[in-house]
C-alpha cells in the first residue's frame, strides 16, 4: 500500500533542497496556492505519522514541480504494480472489469506519439540546442540575460554562440531570445521559438522577482 514514511522523507527533502528550510515558509505558500495546513501537519506528514490527502499531494507537486499530477515524489511510494499494472494478472482482470483497461490501451498510443516527438527533438535544430540563463554581468541594479546556441566548452569557445542582453522589463525576455534568433539567422518554427520563449521566461522567473521587474500597466 501507500508508503507514507516514504512519502515524508522525499518530501523533506524535496521541500529543502527548494529552499524551504523552515516548514512555516513552505506552509505559507500551500497557503497561497489554496491550501490551508497547519505547520505540525506538514511535520507530521514528513516523519510519517499521518497519511497526505489528494489536495496536500496536488499542492505540493505543483508548488515543488510546478505540476500537480507530478510522480517525483508519489512515484516512490506507491506498490510497484500500480505503476506497471499488465504485471499483475489479478489487477488487470479488476482493471477489465472496471473499463480502466481500454485507457490502459490508449496510453500506448500516447508513448508512441511521445517516440515521434523525440525523434523530431533529436533531428535537426529546434529550442533544446539553446539556453538562456542570467549571467555575471549582473549587479545591484541591472539584470543580464544570456541566448546561447550549442554546448559552451572553455577549450573551444568558438562552438557556442552567445549573446547578453539587458533586461529592464519582462517583455525583454522575448525580444531578446527573438533578436538573437534573427541576428544569427536561425530560422526556427513558430512552435519551437514558443518553447524556447517559455523556457527562457521560466529560467528568468526568479531574478525578474528578484530585481522588482513587472510588467508596466
Amino acid at each position: 500500500m501507500f508508503n507514507r514514511s516514504m512519502y515524508g522523507a522525499l518530501l523533506r527533502y524535496q521541500r529543502t533542497e527548494a529552499g524551504y528550510r523552515k516548514g512555516d515558509e513552505f506552509v505559507a505558500d500551500l497557503s497561497a496556492l489554496g491550501l490551508k495546513v497547519p505547520v505540525a501537519t506538514l511535520y507530521r506528514i514528513e516523519r510519517g505519522e499521518q497519511e497526505p490527502g489528494y489536495s496536500f499531494i496536488a499542492a505540493v507537486n505543483l508548488l515543488l514541480f510546478g505540476d500537480a499530477h507530478s510522480g517525483a515524489i508519489i512515484d516512490s511510494c506507491i506498490p510497484e504494480a500500480w505503476t506497471e499494472p499488465e504485471a499483475s494478472s489479478d489487477i488487470m482482470r479488476a482493471l477489465s472489469r472496471s473499463g480502466a483497461l481500454s485507457r490502459i490501451k490508449e496510453n500506448g498510443k500516447e508513448d508512441r506519439e511521445l517516440e515521434e516527438y523525440y525523434d523530431h527533438v533529436l533531428s535537426g535544430i529546434n529550442s533544446y540546442d539553446f539556453d538562456v540563463f542570467p549571467n555575471g554581468k549582473c549587479d545591484e541594479d541591472h539584470l543580464y540575460m544570456t541566448v546561447r546556441y550549442g554546448a559552451f566548452d572553455e577549450e573551444f569557445p568558438e562552438n557556442a554562440v552567445m549573446e547578453s542582453y539587458e533586461i529592464t522589463d519582462p517583455g525583454d525576455v522575448e525580444r531578446s531570445i527573438i533578436n538573437f534568433l534573427k541576428s544569427y539567422h536561425f530560422n526556427l518554427p513558430g512552435k519551437e521559438v514558443l518553447d524556447l520563449v517559455r523556457y527562457g521566461e521560466r529560467k528568468m522567473k526568479e531574478q525578474l522577482e528578484a530585481y522588482e521587474i513587472y510588467a508596466s500597466r
